[in-house]
């Protein structure tokens, strides 16, 4: 039945008296008495200004939908977001939305998110996400939050500690500490003029900070990241590289710390050669002088070392991030039990799934395997077809055109997250037509980024296939070729494949060197390789992981 409550500024409270059990209450809509009941897409004529959400305890979220936020803030401003306790949820604590591109900004500006303590969260259930994520909102202030422990699902993406999404413009993200994060501890997917400075992260999955991709629509990505501290226990400080697009970011001024000794990586690279390609000048490495940073006790002396950097320490402000009353108020999250993180299938029982063999026998004309993901562009695709077969009576047919947005349009792909220590077996019988062949490659890359190259092999009009800048066989056109490619993968696996290569009655086995970076398998391709009118046809593919 209905529930009428008056409302007033401030808090409110709904209160239910009577003899009656098992009262639930659902879809409540709080609204001044005598206003329509509308339902709209967006806001009203009036402004949501100036809430505040202060000294809350949300905690054990999702028990019957994974995908709720502890606290969200939607097409509001002037919120302040403050000194609030969450943990124990499967997806984002705090978000923050105005998602009508930069139009949203009317609706959501200078909003404040600070001195919460966010933890435990994820449960290795969500990905894509983060402790404290906006999507659209123009001036945000993100300070002053400690964040840590985040378990993303393990094979998409990661659970960040700041994630600033699209069309996020002008965010101030400074002084909040976060460690053991399961993903980057910061994250800027695409921006406009939002600056991180004087941070603390550590331990992070995936390095110290990411700027995301670009695309015909987003050539600026922007942001400042300078005077932040990173510690690595894996000697990573930066995991991937970014392009730089029409307005490069800036890194500057940062101090990274290897707690373990092992010398850190910037995409791969050292410090010198990361500042050498541009990024990064003024930092250095160095030791912070953490007080005990294994023990996740970062309070800092003011050293030359970060003296150097200019980062100001943050230690007494953010020990008052969380809860703040009573003493039973302030203890009470230590009370409660923290559910365990999913149990997911690990690498090894996946790689079932990834494995396939393909001969195209049951799939109709036209189609394209539902194994592989397909990239392509017009009339430049892979589908099935019964115009040509290595055995049976159908292939898979690759059709290449010029003029297409990509050289390498269209291109079949495997993503994986690695398989450990494995034997991989990737084997395809292909041919190249007398009229008309197209150009193509396959290549195997490993979970780090594109300068991770395994096997490469490449295909060309001509019938030559090359490999590590060499040619290895001489193909006749016109007439199927069998190629199988045999690696073991792992930190301790030789850096060499064995290859096969079979046409007619000829039979070729060689070792091949490959890139030594590459020690598990991220992506496999094949790709059209030219800006040509062209086909290629592929069958009885097969990829195993032992």
């Amino acid at each position: 039945k209905p529930v009428v409550a008056a409302l007033s500024a401030g808090r409110n409270r709904v209160r239910l008296m009577g003899r009656e059990a098992g009262i639930k209450l659902d879809q409540l809509i709080l609204r001044p008495v005598g206003e329509a009941d509308l339902e709209r897409e967006g806001p009203g004529e009036a402004e949501v200004l100036r809430n505040v959400v202060d000294n809350n305890l949300i905690h054990r979220l999702g028990t019957i939908w994974h995908g709720c936020y502890g606290i969200v803030n939607r097409f509001a401003s002037e919120t302040r977001l403050t000194h609030n306790e969450i943990f124990d949820t499967h997806w984002t604590a705090i978000g923050l939305d105005a998602r009508w591109n930069y139009g949203g900004e009317r609706w959501s500006h200078g909003n404040e998110v600070a001195y919460n303590h966010l933890h435990h969260l994820g449960l290795g259930y969500h990905a894509d996400a983060g402790a404290i994520y906006q999507f659209g909102p123009l001036d945000t202030h993100i300070h002053h939050n400690y964040i840590h422990h985040t378990r993303a699902y393990p094979y998409i993406c990661g659970y960040a500690a700041v994630y600033l999404d699209e069309q996020s413009r002008g965010a101030l993200v400074e002084q909040n500490l976060a460690h053991d994060i399961d993903w980057y501890a910061y994250f800027q997917h695409k921006g406009v003029d939002n600056v991180f400075r004087n941070n603390l992260g550590a331990f992070a999955r995936d390095g110290f900070f990411y700027r995301g991709a670009l695309n015909e629509q987003w050539r600026t990505n922007t942001c400042e990241v300078r005077g932040n501290i990173y510690l690595a226990d894996d000697g990573v400080a930066i995991k991937q590289a970014w392009e730089p697009g029409l307005v490069p970011p800036v890194l500057r001024d940062n101090l990274y710390f290897s707690t373990t000794g092992t010398p850190l990586t910037f995409a791969g690279k050292s410090l010198a050669q990361w500042q050498a390609a541009g990024q990064d000048q003024g930092s250095v490495v160095a030791d912070p002088g953490c007080r005990d940073a294994q023990g996740r006790d970062f309070r800092l002396a003011p050293t030359t070392a970060i003296q150097s950097i200019g980062f100001v320490p943050f230690d007494e402000a953010i020990a008052a991030a969380g809860l703040y009353g009573d003493e039973a108020w302030r203890a009470l999250p230590a009370r409660l039990p923290r559910r365990q993180p999913t149990a997911v299938w690990s690498p090894a029982e996946l790689a079932r799934l990834q494995a396939f063999e393909l001969d195209f026998e049951h799939l109709p004309e036209g189609a394209a395997p539902a194994e592989l993901r397909l990239t392509r562009e017009g009339e430049a695709t892979f589908q099935v077809t019964a115009e040509q077969a290595a055995s049976g009576r159908r292939a898979l047919k690759c059709t290449d055109r010029k003029g297409l947005k990509k050289p390498f349009y269209p291109y079949l792909m495997l993503t994986s997250q690695g398989y450990g220590p494995a034997r991989l077996r990737f084997c395809f019988d292909a041919l190249l037509p007398a009229t008309s062949p197209a150009a193509f490659y396959t290549e195997l890359r490993g979970t780090g980024g594109l300068h991770q190259v395994g096997p490469s092999l490449h295909f060309q009009r001509d019938g030559r296939l090359l490999a590590n800048g060499r040619e290895l066989a001489r193909l006749k056109l016109g007439q199927w070729v069998r190629v199988e490619i045999e690696l073991q993968t792992g930190p301790n696996a030789p850096r060499q494949y064995q290859l096969l290569v079979r046409q007619g009655d000829r039979e070729e086995r060689q070792t091949l060197n490959y890139h030594a970076d590459f020690q598990d398998l991220g992506w496999l391709g094949i790709c059209a390789s030219e800006d040509a009118d062209g086909t290629f046809y592929l069958d009885n593919l097969e990829f195993t992981i032992d």
